[in-house]
């Protein structure tokens, strides 16, 4: 089983932001999220995106605010796990999730 202090569900805005502020702390972060980028709905995929300007121009100056926090994510070290389903979290904090060519798997989290 492994162990980190944080596991977050979903790599949308909030979950970005609380893996950037927990690991800026110090602790260790795993980020679980079904998606194979992070963003979530309002910011899907800005990483890929951003280098697109057509679709830029599309999706407006609104979407382009989600840039700098997915940069600041990736830049935090936390340990994204994309295309990854939490399938269980139980009363002990464990939480069970799986994902393609892995299958599933337990974690363990103090938060």
């Amino acid at each position: 089983m492994e162990m980190t202090d944080l596991l977050i569900v979903g790599a949308g805005p909030a979950g970005m932001a609380a893996a950037v502020a927990a690991r800026s702390l110090g602790l260790s972060v795993i980020v679980a999220d079904e998606n194979a980028e992070a963003g979530g709905q309002i910011y899907r995929r800005v990483l890929s995106n951003s280098e697109r300007p057509r679709r830029v121009r599309v999706l407006g100056a609104d979407y382009l605010v989600g840039l700098s926090l997915a940069r600041a994510f990736v830049a935090s070290g936390a340990d994204c796990r994309a295309q990854t389903t939490v399938f269980e979290i139980a009363e002990d904090g464990s939480a069970s999730l799986v994902a393609p060519g892995r299958g599933a798997y337990t974690v363990s989290a103090s938060a």
